[in-house]
């Protein structure tokens, strides 16, 4: 009797045994997706999208940060980044400024009306992380999380990266 294929195989496209549907790269991004989606719409209720809640949030928690780090961080082209930081800063919630160590690089800071739009940001996302983690448990997270950092790591500083 033959051996069942193994999850390797079952992943792997270049496996006879594939199965699109037993991908980690297809399960993350209907996650991603999915997630994205709900975001967007959540977002929306509060007068946000999902460029404004990154760099808000990642400003909070950063801050000072150059515009380019936010793009790195964020995942969002430069250009795209620094467009919802001068939409920001116009609406008051950051403040730009050049950095006092390389006058090159701009720097974002959050503003106290900042610090409150990303509190609501945060507890609207909350909402929609509680959904998608019910029945985790912390253990779980964790290793989800160390996971992701690995996969990254090795697509980041791998052979191809």
């Amino acid at each position: 009797m033959p051996r069942p294929p193994s999850a390797r195989d079952l992943a792997d496209p270049a496996s006879p045994a594939y199965v699109v549907e037993e991908s980690p790269f297809f399960l993350l991004n209907r996650a991603t997706a999915t997630y994205a989606m709900q975001m967007s719409r959540a977002m929306r209720r509060v007068g946000a999208d999902i460029p404004s809640w990154r760099v808000l949030v990642l400003a909070e928690q950063r801050g000072p940060i150059s515009v380019s780090a936010l793009a790195d961080l964020a995942v969002i082209r430069l250009s795209t980044v620094t467009k919802v930081v001068q939409r920001l800063a116009r609406a008051g919630l950051i403040r730009v400024r050049r950095s006092r160590k390389d006058r090159r690089v701009t720097e974002v800071l959050i503003s106290a009306r900042g610090r409150a739009a990303a509190r609501a940001v945060r507890e609207t996302a909350s909402g929609i992380f509680r959904r998608a983690f019910a029945g985790t448990g912390d253990a779980e997270l964790r290793e989800l999380n160390r996971l992701l950092r690995r996969l990254v790591d090795n697509m980041e500083t791998g052979p191809h990266g």
